[in-house]
């Protein structure tokens, strides 16, 4: 979910006919484009590794809820001159965004807190692993199961990212 002032950062690879990742003859481009209109905001563009590219722009200032804006990327790989569109998001308000955040915060810690109400359940009352009529209750193995949810769960947080993320490359063929 991106707002106005927001930087984007996005990765793309360069791969030649056979699949395998080349670097392409000069650096690429970047457009950004808002509204179907390509836009001469700049868009750095920097090598990774080969055939990896990082991609860095700030959204303006200007823009507002609503704007669709997309990063199209220009590439020569092997002589052949390819494009496409790598990054795309209708823009939300700054608000809008602060208050996913915080949902999703809020969610975390919910979660986060009712793993360990559960914990406490079981430490309190400790139960042995049993089978009956093939039937399996493993305990123990639940115990580490909510142990390992947790510790992900507490992670995450840690992290304070505040929204879920998503990561998307586009290759170039």
């Amino acid at each position: 979910m991106a707002a106005a002032g927001d930087t984007i950062a996005w990765q793309f690879v360069t791969k030649n006919a056979s699949k395998a990742l080349v670097d392409a003859d000069s650096t690429p481009t970047g457009t950004l484009v808002k509204n179907g209109t390509d836009t001469a905001l700049s868009v750095a563009i920097t090598k990774s590794t080969t055939g990896t590219y990082n991609a860095q722009f700030t959204i303006p200032d200007t823009y507002v809820e609503g704007d669709e804006v997309a990063l199209r990327i220009n590439a020569t790989i092997g002589g052949v001159a390819t494009g496409a569109i790598v990054w795309q998001e209708s823009l939300t308000s700054g608000a809008t965004a602060a208050a996913v955040e915080s949902s999703y915060a809020t969610n975390l810690e919910t979660i986060r807190d009712q793993i360990a109400a559960r914990l406490v359940e079981i430490t309190a009352e400790p139960k042995p692993s049993y089978n009956v009529n093939g039937q399996q209750v493993a305990w123990n193995e639940y115990f580490t199961a909510l142990t390992e949810q947790l510790a992900k769960i507490n992670e995450l947080i840690a992290q304070g990212d505040g929204a879920p993320w998503e990561e998307q490359i586009q290759v170039f063929l």
